[in-house]
């Protein structure tokens, strides 16, 4: 009997927050073009260009090659009460099925 082999990955290809006013970028590696540097990663979480890329080079990767869904990405962003912000983010799932 021929194994088969699923391979499932999420991939978060940028993530942006703006300061409402001037629109500067607070999020480091918002696109991860150096890879996860200046985010806190847990579980199985990395960064590739092999698929899901929309902004940039790099992609941040959730369960890779069907690995345990723990993967968490965070990061610690100044902010300033009474100020807006807004969160723009993109994501998508790939998977192969052999």
């Amino acid at each position: 009997m021929a194994s088969r082999m699923f391979f499932k990955t999420i991939a978060a290809s940028f993530l942006l927050v703006y300061a409402a006013p001037a629109a500067a970028q607070i999020v480091t590696n918002g696109s991860f073009e150096s890879g996860l540097d200046d985010w806190m990663a847990t579980g199985a979480v990395g960064a590739s260009g092999s698929e899901g890329v929309t902004d940039g080079a790099l992609a941040a990767l959730f369960n890779a090659a069907d690995q345990s869904p723990d993967g968490v990405l965070s990061q610690t962003i100044p902010t300033v009460p009474g100020e807006s912000y807004t969160l723009e983010y993109d994501w998508g799932a790939y998977s192969v099925n052999p």
